[in-house]
């Protein structure tokens, strides 16, 4: 018979008969507190709990409340200070239906590593405030059979046990009713932890222990070897096998300090007072999350574990060593759910960003109601997390590379017939090709082909241009600065023209039609259809201008951006709406006027309305965005020296003035499979206004050769009412030939 075994001293200590056997990121639903608050001398007396970082879990507001951990061992001690606040009073000797008072003091320590209360006296168990389900079940002799075990599980299992401790065992396998005690416990959820054996390292756990990983227990019993308070193995434990490796677990199990029969601390070793760590263990999860199913905790426990001996799951070690802190961190891929059911469709956390266009600035920052939001990890567990961090907000910068780059054109001029006329265009980009290569890998690697414009003169007043790979500010009739401003201002699109920078090259094609000497009308469309762009979508503008007769200009645009995949040039991805896309209107006024000799005063204002399509996301039910950028400058020619420029600028890139939508987030789930949602309107404009001033210089020393400069201080950059100005400047030599 199985179990027919005396208890014997598990080697050192001072218990006398005891013996035998047998961590930044998102955090759980319970409020926080600091580790360190638990770390007190009652803590601190039994070691084990810092060794396997029991105080990170008690951090989440768990202690075990709730759950009950029966210890089917030679009783307990009923009066015993530190445990008589946890005993159930189902507890019971299952022998003589009688007391449960522990003569040989072996079920009082066990049940003390489980649930020694915290009450700032002696040391604490584990699991603090868990239920103790006390089932006496050695006999006057101390000794177990089969059948009494199995009375003792069956028991339990009908009283509320959720966790049965076993620090007990045998060499051989039990008699089928106690088999079928143990199928039954696991039918019907109930996680068993049970003692490897103090066998003095022997291949293989004891009895029940070596039933961890049969299929009939289905993944609901684990075996538990014992370390030092080095984390070595333990002179006397039972390794785990490679039968039960992915099911056995190690935790301390030498010189630890628990609760003696009559009252005290005894200090006892053995796989006896490991086992108990682990179903305090189990007990926490629980309650941390009750939505666990006890299969989920078990495996939690596996997965967590410290790696010991040789890397991976080992026939010594097992898992590993039992790791409550990493127990409560999340696990597997982490998602946000995107529906009513925890079961429904989730997108995967680090897919699910809004990177923000310059135009919107730091809107959603510091938003509050974002952190109310939770994930679930790979075991459904819910934990809170701010959703602010992942959106992401444009930074404002100088891009000093367009400063380097150079961009030399080849124009071939075409007679034809009938008086036509058709040039062609080939641009060669030296320093273009890649942002992911290095300026000067770029330039080791020498021009390259890039872009091709064509256009052909119908008549006197009408022209056709047609574009390859051109971008909107490079097509024909595109911008407007006004009195030959062109190339003169650093970045002068982001106020002046700044729909110009939403979508990247495409293909298109351009009419002028001039109407009488002083007045243009021109038409211009591109599409980037081409889905290896990284901004995709259309733009297609006219514009009406009119050149005075004693100088200056007035110019009247429209133009119709669709952005696929964006918004105002930001993007949306994974929960918060992947597939957003939208459409945007911008009418823009402006002109030029001298105002001296060689001196033009310019300026420009766009207004810009957009409609967003948020792709079903969390954050949908756009309103109608409006937007808006001006500039205001003065150029004036041969300041210094003939053909020289002078300028100055001052103007706001692109800024949201008006944009709201629905935000709806989950912020919990119950024990039902349901998550629960809350939305709320959220404004999403920038909290400051970016004001650009510049200061631009450019002389051509002789021809082909120029020199250009710029001096630039941007107030509140990225419309951050707390950023610090930034400041840029900018020297440019070229000579072309």
């Amino acid at each position: 018979m199985l179990f027919a075994v005396a208890l014997t001293g598990c080697g050192g200590g001072s218990g006398g008969g005891v013996a035998s056997g047998g961590g930044g990121g998102p955090a759980p639903l319970a409020p926080p507190a600091a580790p360190a608050s638990f770390e007190t001398a009652e803590f601190f007396l039994n070691g084990s709990l810092d060794q396997i970082n029991a105080q990170e879990a008690y951090a989440t507001g768990t202690s075990g409340q709730g759950v009950t951990v029966a210890v089917v061992d030679t009783g307990i001690d009923p009066t015993h200070p530190d445990l008589a606040g946890n005993i159930s009073p189902a507890s019971v000797n299952i022998l003589t239906n009688s007391t449960i008072d522990d003569d040989d003091g072996h079920g009082t320590a066990v049940a003390g590593v489980v649930a020694a209360r915290k009450n700032d006296t002696n040391t604490h168990g584990v699991a603090f405030n868990a239920t103790l389900l006390a089932v006496r079940a050695s006999n006057i002799t101390g000794t177990f059979t089969d059948s009494d075990v199995a009375n003792a599980i069956t028991y339990a299992v009908q009283n509320g046990a959720d966790v049965i401790n076993l620090s007990l065992g045998g060499p051989a396998a039990g008699t089928p009713n106690l088999e079928q005690a143990l199928i039954s416990a696991a039918a019907a959820g109930v996680v068993i932890v049970a003692a490897s054996g103090n066998d003095g390292n022997a291949f293989t756990p004891l009895f029940p222990a070596a039933y961890a990983g049969d299929v009939r227990m289905g993944g609901l019993l684990l075996a538990v070897g014992a370390v030092d308070g080095a984390n070595n193995l333990a002179g006397f434990s039972n390794i785990c096998g490679n039968a039960n490796a992915n099911f056995c677990l190690y935790a301390p199990g030498v010189n630890v300090r628990t609760t003696g029969a009559g009252g005290g601390n005894v200090i006892a070793s053995g796989t006896s007072f490991a086992a108990p760590h682990v179903s305090g263990a189990v007990a926490l999860l629980l309650q941390l999350f009750p939505s666990l199913t006890p299969a989920q905790a078990v495996q939690i426990l596996l997965t967590s574990a410290t790696d010991l001996g040789a890397a991976g799951v080992d026939n010594t070690f097992g898992r590993g060593l039992l790791d409550l802190d990493a127990a409560s961190e999340p696990l597997g891929t982490l998602s946000v759910p995107t529906s009513d059911a925890v079961a429904g469709p989730t997108m995967a956390l680090e897919q699910t960003t809004i990177r923000l266009g310059a135009a919107f600035g730091d809107a959603l920052g510091g938003n509050a109601f974002l952190s109310d939001a939770i994930i679930l990890d790979g075991f459904e567990r819910p934990y809170k997390i701010d959703l602010g961090r992942n959106v992401k907000g444009a930074k404002r910068d100088f891009r000093l590379d367009s400063l380097l780059a150079h961009r030399g054109t080849e124009t071939i001029d075409v007679p034809t017939a009938d008086g036509l006329s058709l040039s062609i265009g080939v641009d060669h980009r030296t320093y273009y090709r890649s942002n992911a290569a290095g300026l000067a890998e770029q330039a080791a690697q020498g021009p390259a082909f890039e872009n091709l414009s064509a256009g052909a003169a119908l008549t006197d007043s009408t022209r056709l241009g047609f574009a390859y790979n051109l971008s909107p500010g490079q097509t024909a009739a595109a911008r407007h600065e006004g009195s030959d401003t062109t190339g003169l201002f650093w970045m002068s699109d982001d106020s002046l023209n700044p729909h110009l920078s939403l979508i990247g090259a495409g293909n298109g094609m351009s009419l002028q039609q001039r109407v009488g000497d002083e007045t243009r009308l021109s038409f211009t469309w591109l599409d980037t259809a081409d889905s290896d762009r990284t901004t995709r979508g259309s733009v297609g503008q006219a514009a009406l201008q009119h050149d005075f007769a004693a100088g200056g200009s007035l110019r009247v645009g429209i133009a119709s951006v669709h952005e696929d995949g964006a918004f105002l040039n930001s993007e949306a991805d994974g929960a918060f709406g992947a597939g957003t896309e939208s459409d945007s209107r911008f009418y823009s006024l402006s002109g030029s006027m001298p105002v001296g000799d060689g001196i033009d005063l310019i300026g420009s204002v766009t207004v810009a309305n957009t409609t967003v399509d948020d792709g079903g996301g969390l954050l949908k039910n756009w309103d109608n965005v409006w937007s808006g950028a001006f500039g205001l400058g003065v150029v004036a020619q041969d300041v210094f020296a003939p053909q020289d420029r002078l300028g100055f600028l001052a103007g706001q890139p692109l800024r949201v003035e008006s944009a709201e939508a629905t935000l709806t987030l989950p912020v919990s789930r119950d024990l039902d499979g349901n998550i629960i949602q809350q939305s709320e309107r959220v404004d999403l404009t920038p909290s400051g206004r970016e004001i650009d001033l510049q200061i631009a210089y450019q002389h051509q020393l002789a021809p082909g050769i120029d020199v250009s400069s710029w001096l630039m201080m941007q107030l509140q950059p990225g419309h951050d009412a707390d950023a610090e100005p930034g400041y840029g400047a900018g020297f440019k030599f070229r000579v072309t030939y």
